[in-house]
């Protein structure tokens, strides 16, 4: 790691349950941190910049962790502990 580069990149991945699958970064651009000053832009959206599509809205979603959870079924009696375990 050098303190005088800088690499700007875009996300590519979201969270997955898939090995190999999770959040990833493509490199875009590096260069001098002298010469390159990244831009914070909530807005921003590659494939409006280039003209592919509109910018989407966020999906909402639970996360991986709320996901995984198990579901309590309505209606289904409680687990009787018989003490085996």
């Amino acid at each position: 790691m050098r303190s005088t580069r800088i690499t700007i990149g875009v996300i590519v991945h979201g969270d997955s349950t898939v090995s190999g699958h999770g959040p990833g970064v493509t490199a875009l651009l590096t260069g001098p941190a002298s010469r390159l000053k990244p831009l914070l832009d909530h807005s921003a959206n590659l494939a409006e910049i280039l003209g592919v599509r509109t910018a989407q809205a966020p999906r909402q979603h639970a996360t991986l962790p709320e996901s995984d959870r198990p579901r309590q079924r309505i209606g289904t009696a409680a687990p009787v502990d018989t003490g085996l375990f």
